[in-house]
């Protein structure tokens, strides 16, 4: 028996301290930019029926694996804008964190305390913060242990990053290293985030929205996606897809001004050899994405963000998997079809 909760996109995790609202939870805030009016590409090829979006909209999702569907995929709920909503667990309240989750999840103070140059004068705001306009939902769990499950990687070989062709000839996927802009912070960065309770097979979300709205259970039934008797619940923010991935991620500055940090000029050594590296990639990217999440004369005025400078690793990882879904079903190949 088992409830999982699973977080992917652009997300702030919070953990509330005792004596404050949602002391004990995890919550999850999903960020957009509403206001955000789009850069060159938008200009050019405006979304029809779609005002007021852009290829940076962040659209806040829930899926539920569950014992009432019938399904093995059923289809994403999407969150309204402003729409929150509370999970709750039986069992003993209160939420930790797993090791991986502390290494693998970027702490923006730890970030903003690596500063180099400008970014050393970055000034946050005192709290209590009002709530952000970048907020658009707000998820909350009571209970479980909160794990990484995967780090990002890089398709080197199909997406170069220095050039047409992969410099260290053939490389599948792999974890690659991030910088963070105007800090000496680096490492690998979580890319998916689990919240795991092992004696629980129900769960129950409370919120306005009314498909979500109540109960689930898990299924003794053989599922596709989870183990017999687990719900799953996945939460996303994710953006747009594009053709080709972008090896940057401006908008997680929104992380940043959520958090009540001012943007500062970032213009320096690193962020020219980030220039000149992310031109040779993708300079048409580079060049929408700065007039749309930098200001500035020169599109320089920001704050931190993660970028990946090459496909090299930090460090050897112990492989993050998940011990419920052994990697046991493998490819193969044949030089002889069958009749």
């Amino acid at each position: 028996m088992a409830v999982r909760i699973v977080f992917r996109g652009l997300i702030l995790f919070a953990f509330p301290r005792e004596g404050r609202p949602n002391a004990n939870k995890l919550v999850a805030y999903l960020l957009n930019d509403n206001d955000l009016t789009g850069g060159l590409e938008v200009a050019k090829n405006p979304p029809k029926k779609e005002h007021g979006k852009h290829e940076h909209h962040h659209s806040g999702e829930i899926q539920i694996v569950d014992d009432g569907l019938g399904k093995y995929d059923p289809k994403p709920v999407m969150l309204d804008r402003g729409m929150d909503v509370d999970i709750v667990i039986p069992g003993d309240k209160g939420v930790t964190t797993a090791r991986s989750f502390n290494d693998f999840v970027p702490n923006l103070e730890d970030v903003v305390a690596g500063a180099t140059g400008a970014l050393k004068g970055i000034h946050r705001a005192d709290p209590p913060l009002p709530k952000s306009r970048l907020i658009q939902n707000q998820i909350t769990v009571d209970r479980g242990v909160v794990h990484v499950k995967n780090v990002i990687n890089w398709d080197e070989e199909g997406y170069p990053l220095r050039g047409r062709e992969a410099p260290n000839g053939q490389r599948p996927g792999a974890p690659v290293l991030v910088n963070f802009m105007g800090s000496t912070v680096k490492g690998h960065v979580a890319s998916e985030v689990i919240v795991e309770i092992a004696d629980a097979n129900e769960v129950e979300l409370v919120t306005k929205q009314e498909k979500l709205h109540g109960k689930r259970k898990g299924s003794d039934r053989p599922n596709h996606r989870v183990p017999p008797d687990t719900v799953e619940v996945l939460v996303t923010n994710f953006e747009f897809r594009r053709d080709k991935p972008v090896a940057w991620g401006l908008d997680y500055q929104w992380l940043f001004e959520a958090a009540g940090y001012d943007a500062v000029d970032l213009a320096g050594p690193q962020f020219d050899e980030w220039i000149a590296f992310a031109s040779n990639y993708d300079a048409a990217a580079l060049d929408s994405e700065r007039r749309q999440l930098l200001t500035g004369d020169n599109f320089t005025r920001g704050r931190p963000f993660p970028y990946i400078r090459s496909a090299d690793a930090l460090s050897s990882l112990t492989p993050l998997t998940d011990q419920y879904n052994p990697p046991v079903c493998l490819f193969g190949t044949t030089l002889r079809p069958f009749p």
